[in-house]
């Protein structure tokens, strides 16, 4: 605040810094190791599950541990598929991995899907916010910001909304509604998550419940945007929602 004398502002600057951090050093982490190997066909084996495949020297794995240490964010669950894979996973950790995270490898269910990681780790969840990381995101973006936003405006959920790349196209074709279409709904101020939905949600027309339009009655709706792997969690309300809905599979698509 430019009212304040120069040493008290600068004390209130350095305070709010220190407690952001202490706040990011308790935070736990936790990493998705789960699926997709049938998109790989031969590159993917027993010994070698999809989030083992190199990339610049690396597995993709490390690239999610490294996105939480540069968050801060050290006390890290790693959720694999079956104890198969994550035999796999503490061999390589004990081997290889030289980051600065403490990493526990728990096996999920081998059909898990992301909520079911969740539930995996669910008891030794301390931390008032978790970040949960997809095993195979590979990005410069550090979770302190997603942090810092959670905590700003006091959010139950904060996700990392990415552009829609070249990659990822939406097939369109007259009179049908396009295929892998990816919907998100943002209130006028551009940052509440309103609703997030897919070409699976939509048969023709895109029907908005009643409960988002009494939130924010202007909807923002983007097509040319993802979701990209990266989610903060206040942990009570997410471990409250898995148990009253136990149905709940994909932090994605359900949450």
């Amino acid at each position: 605040p430019t009212s304040l004398p120069p040493p008290l502002a600068h004390r209130v600057r350095a305070s709010a810094v220190v407690g952001l951090d202490l706040a990011m050093t308790s935070t736990q982490g936790i990493v998705v190791a789960l699926g997709g190997e049938k998109r790989f066909g031969t590159l993917v084996t027993e010994d070698a599950p999809r989030h083992m495949l190199e990339l610049g020297f690396h597995p993709l794995v490390w690239y999610a541990l490294r996105t939480l240490e540069r968050g801060g964010v050290r006390d890290v669950f790693l959720v694999a598929a079956g104890e198969a894979n994550a035999a796999v996973f503490r061999e390589w950790l004990a081997d290889s991995y030289r980051g600065a995270c403490d990493v526990a490898v728990l096996a999920a269910p081998e059909d898990a899907d992301t909520a079911d990681a969740v539930r995996a780790a669910r008891d030794r969840l301390v931390s008032d916010a978790v970040v949960v990381v997809h095993g195979d995101l590979v990005t410069g973006v550090s979770p302190r910001a997603l942090l810092a936003a959670h905590a700003r405006r006091g959010a139950v959920l904060t996700s990392l909304l990415a552009p829609r790349r070249p990659w990822c196209p939406v097939e369109t074709k007259s009179g049908r509604p396009p295929k892998n279409a990816h919907y998100v709904g943002l209130a006028a101020d551009g940052e509440t998550l309103l609703f997030v939905g897919d070409d699976a949600d939509v048969d023709k027309v895109l029907k908005l419940r009643r409960p988002v339009l009494r939130a924010a009655p202007d909807v923002d709706v983007r097509a040319d945007l993802l979701q990209a792997g990266m989610f903060v969690f206040d942990v009570r309300a997410l471990l409250d929602l898995l148990d009253a809905k136990p149905h709940v599979r994909s932090l994605r698509a359900d949450v």
